[in-house]
């Protein structure tokens, strides 16, 4: 398996081109993704990219197996070079990511040295914008109201705190003005796992219908309701 000839960002028919963390350049058949190999140059082990891979992005309808278990990885970064948006699991975001076509780093774990904690994260259901130890949530959509929808939602939003370990996190529902009740009441459980490792739960932007669900379940006294973003980022 040779570095490909082709310009970097470009690819023929029926061949995937691929490149290292190290910065290794390789071309490989479509029909070989899903293997792993060793790099010739940093000897690690890396598995060929799939299309799907190399451009999901999440304007991609989702993909579940009997819409329990997600198939595709769960974090999204845009390459300010070549402008390609793929998919990085989680693991590979704890240390520097380089595009996968024209090999400029497009994002760097925060605990890396020198690094620089990513601002955004796209994820299926929600939006991430992280500064320091914290954290704004928004929801793609108004749709997001099914129980399983709902459920990927606080899941990404688990896995947000969890990743950049932060210690207050604000859910923002411009997106949705309508959450069901059953949509709040699952905030309980969120709020219990949040606060068991010490992270602050706060919630701003909801429409006058459902801050009045909100109260009526007395949900207030364990995730305070702000009427602004600005308002629930303040200490």
């Amino acid at each position: 398996m040779a570095a490909p000839d082709t310009p970097e960002g470009q690819t023929s028919e029926g061949t995937i081109h691929f490149i290292c963390q190290c910065g290794k350049k390789y071309v490989a058949k479509a029909k070989e993704a899903g293997r792993t190999i060793t790099c010739k140059q940093c000897r690690q082990q890396l598995t060929i990219p799939s299309m799907l891979e190399l451009t999901a992005s999440p304007d991609i309808p989702a993909q579940y197996d009997e819409g329990k278990q997600a198939t595709r990885p769960l974090l999204y970064f845009k390459c300010d070079a070549c402008d390609l948006t793929q998919a990085i699991s989680e693991e590979e975001a704890k240390n520097v990511v380089r595009c996968r076509l024209c090999g400029n780093e497009i994002h760097r774990s925060k605990k890396t040295p020198s690094g620089v904690t990513p601002t955004k994260v796209s994820k299926l259901c929600i939006t991430a914008e992280v500064d320091e130890r914290r954290a704004v949530v928004h929801f793609v959509s108004s749709e997001v109201t099914q129980p399983h929808e709902v459920e990927v939602a606080l899941k990404e939003i688990q896995e947000v705190a969890d990743q950049f370990e932060v210690r207050l996190l604000v859910i923002n529902f411009t997106h949705v003005p309508h959450p069901s009740s059953s949509f709040l009441g699952k905030l309980i459980a969120l709020y219990k796992r949040l606060s068991g490792e010490g992270i602050q739960l706060r919630l701003c932007c909801m429409s006058l219908e459902a801050e009045n669900i909100y109260k009526i379940m007395n949900l207030a006294k364990l995730a305070p309701l702000y009427a602004t973003e600005e308002a629930a980022l303040k200490e």
